[in-house]
């Protein structure tokens, strides 16, 4: 039972990878959370096979895992840091983070080129203890390995633990969701490491159930708030602030250019517009735009930007009867019709349509 339940976490992890990278206007974000994906359902999908003992009639497998943990830390670290410390953004440069990976696909070569009956016979030797496989690949280098994946997941984390600290996330529920799903997702990374090097039926039954969870988890998380872990992203600048940023600012004129950028030329249509796409165009930091916003108009960026997004709406909805709902949420720059229902009737009290309708029966010429 708990075997297939780890074959429909890692079924539910390519799935998921699959749609982050099919999605609209795909950036470095989406590619850095589909490889994630694709790196832990394999993971978990080596585990399946080991359970069910397919893992013995396949000798590539044995060396799958550790190029697989090469990616993983890094993936890990690159995905979460742009998420934890805006305005973080995965670049070319960061690609030296998977030159391991590189290199050892080159160590491996030797052993993946052998025949499949002398693999079937390494494969055995490793298996039974020898270390015919490590000859090939250095055991120190497996260590190495998976150290440097332990650090790349703790570095996260310390920059998750104070936030669950500071007030003006403990006053944001889904904040506090999105964080408790990074720190379980963490702790359970931490637990697949450490099963690599001490084996316990308990940890792996326990780490295998509770990651299928977590997928699981995530995906009805990600249906309802379709994007709840990047409201980390919209208010954490401020979180962190040690003091203001605004001495040199002048806030009333920054505050009149906002205004411009909202009324004259509706920036916030644009659906990808993002905290350091606005702050760039006011010449400021995306920590100096979010304290404005925060202390002068008391809302996160993302608030600020759904509040004009839902006047328009409601301007579109009197003032364009034969639109549909759905091309109305799209042209005022909500990404999906689900995300404009629920934010409609969370800032009116009504859906689209209902308020659409509780417009025509006030109207005249009914």
């Amino acid at each position: 039972m708990v075997n297939y339940f780890v074959f429909l976490g890692a079924a539910m992890a390519m799935v998921l990878g699959t749609g982050q990278l099919i999605r609209p206007k795909n950036g470095s974000r989406n590619l850095l959370s589909a490889g994630l994906l694709y790196c832990l359902g394999l993971v978990h999908l080596i585990t399946f096979s080991q359970r069910e003992g397919y893992f013995f009639e396949q000798p590539f497998l044995v060396t799958i895992q550790i190029p697989l943990f090469t990616l993983l830390g890094p993936l890990f670290y690159l995905y979460f840091m742009r998420i934890l410390n805006p305005p973080f953004t995965a670049t070319r440069k960061h690609l030296i983070h998977f030159i391991p990976t590189v290199i050892t696909f080159i160590i491996l070569i030797p052993y993946q080129s052998l025949p499949m009956a002398e693999k079937k016979i390494t494969q055995l030797d490793y298996l039974s203890g020898k270390t015919i496989l490590w000859e090939t690949f250095p055991n120190n280098l497996v260590v190495l390995i998976f150290t440097s994946t332990l650090i790349y997941i703790l570095l996260p984390l310390k920059t998750i633990i104070p936030l669950f600290k500071r007030k003006l996330l403990l006053e944001n529920p889904t904040m506090l969701i999105a964080l408790g799903f990074i720190f379980c997702f963490s702790i359970t990374l931490l637990c697949i490491i450490f099963f690599q090097f001490y084996e316990s039926p308990l940890l792996e039954d326990g780490v295998a159930i509770f990651f299928t969870l977590w997928i699981i988890a995530m995906y009805l998380a990600s249906q309802k708030y379709p994007e709840f872990l990047m409201t980390i992203t919209d208010n954490i600048s401020y979180a962190k602030y040690q003091k203001s940023q605004l001495s040199n600012i002048n806030t009333d004129t920054t505050l009149d250019q906002l205004q411009k950028l909202m009324h004259d030329q509706k920036i916030y249509l644009d659906e990808d517009l993002t905290l350091p796409a606005l702050a760039k165009k006011l010449s400021l930091t995306t920590h100096q735009l979010s304290e404005i916003l925060n202390h002068n108009l008391n809302s996160s960026f993302k608030n600020y930007i759904k509040k004009y997004r839902i006047e328009e709406a409601k301007r579109l909805l009197i003032e364009e009867p034969t639109q549909t709902i759905l091309t109305i949420s799209m042209d005022v720059g909500f990404r999906s019709a689900s995300t404009f229902n629920s934010s409609f009737k969370k800032e009116t009290g009504l859906s689209p349509m209902e308020y659409r309708k509780s417009y025509a029966l006030k109207s005249p010429a009914h």
